[in-house]
């Protein structure tokens, strides 16, 4: 053990005392990279099998085609019998009888058959009606994160590390912890027995299971209800969050809206005023659509920039027109009251009159000049 310096070489040593291997408390190994959805509450796959009414293999297929599926949708990318045996270490006839009970009751959907590629499902996050489906505080159907990645609980399943038993107790596990730091309630053999439809020898095999993975550490003491902590933890750190870069900001005194007659354009082309009528129309999008008179709801609804825009075009249109106005009535180029083409002038008629060839034909005077000193 010693070298012949007298310091103990680390490499020679070993422990044959530890049940489980050390977890290393790195990033990589302790936090989830990312998560899946998997359906959480009433009526769920989870929640039917605590209550006895379905089966565990069933419930870990469910969660299989989970996690191979779009959450949205519910839409499976093409899985073969044969995929899914590879992936959780069941039979295919097994696999085969527990897909075809799924589907008589109504979990799966068979949308497509592939001979070689293999079939695509459309699974049912909750098996009831859509007024009976459990939401969270924001209306969307509730849904529990599961740990993806490297070191998720499937992916664990799938390189063969650990069994689907083992798997099903690790997420009925995390079901029943705080989602925040991964610290299970209070659990015992016969809670986790009465839940996953197993023995009490099989929980505790999969308890130890976990445990040399090092997806679980016992928190609590051995005469206590066990406490664990599951690993992969959830990833606290907020998300980044990816904006887009603002343009820069404009000087709306050199920006001018686009004129259309008597209308002016909001610089997003959705808006339209008419400048004299003061009337508001809206499209639905862009230089294309028709032009519709807005409601007095869209109008509430319009951005209060567009608005401050709109109420600004109308007072310059209406002061410009007060300006007009005001110099059409004192101007005395035009004036009705000029002299210079008055209606009352006299001059002008009487030069015309005087014009006038003489009425008597056999005169050979020449036409009548105006008089002098008529005004």
């Amino acid at each position: 053990m010693h070298n012949q310096y007298g310091i103990l070489n680390a490499k020679n040593v070993t422990c044959q005392h530890l049940e489980a291997p050390e977890i290393l408390e790195t990033d990589n190994a302790t936090t989830a990279e990312s998560t899946f959805q998997l359906p959480f509450g009433d009526s769920s796959a989870l929640s039917e099998l605590r209550l006895g009414n379905l089966k565990n293999v069933e419930a870990l297929l469910l969660t299989v085609l989970n996690y191979r599926s779009n959450w949205d949708s519910g839409k499976t990318w093409k899985t073969s019998l044969k995929r899914l045996s590879e992936l959780t270490g069941l039979s295919i006839r097994y696999i085969r009888d527990t897909l075809t009970s799924l589907r008589s009751n109504g979990w799966i959907n068979r949308l497509s058959i592939g001979s070689n590629t293999g079939s695509r499902y459309e699974v049912t996050h909750h098996n009831c009606s859509r007024d009976e489906t459990p939401t969270d505080k924001n209306g969307n159907p509730l849904k529990c994160a599961i740990p993806q990645g490297k070191n998720g609980i499937l992916e664990r399943l799938f390189n063969g590390d650990i069994s689907w038993k083992a798997a099903l107790i690790w997420i009925l596990m995390k079901l029943h912890s705080d989602w925040k730091t991964g610290e299970t309630m209070s659990l015992t053999i016969e809670t986790l027995r009465k839940w996953a439809g197993m023995s009490p020898q099989t929980i505790s095999d999969c308890l130890v299971e976990l445990t040399k993975a090092g997806l679980i550490k016992r928190l609590s003491k051995r005469h206590e209800a066990g406490i664990y902590q599951l690993y992969p933890k959830p990833n606290t750190k907020p998300k980044p969050v990816h904006r887009r870069r603002k343009p820069k900001a404009q000087n709306n005194e050199k920006r001018q809206m686009r004129v259309d007659g008597d209308y002016r354009l909001s610089f997003n082309e959705l808006w339209r005023i008419n400048v004299e009528t003061a009337a508001i129309e809206t499209r639905r999008s862009r230089r294309i659509g028709l032009w519709k008179q807005a409601s007095d709801y869209q109008i509430s609804q319009m951005p209060k920039a567009i608005k401050r825009d709109f109420d600004m075009c109308i007072d310059v249109v209406r002061e410009m027109q007060n300006q007009f106005g005001k110099t059409g009535v004192t101007d005395t180029a035009h004036s009705v009251t000029d002299t210079a083409h008055s209606v009352t002038d006299t001059a002008q008629p009487l030069f015309l009159r005087g014009n006038e060839p003489s009425i008597d034909k056999g005169s050979q005077t020449s036409p009548k000049s105006v008089p002098d000193g008529i005004s």
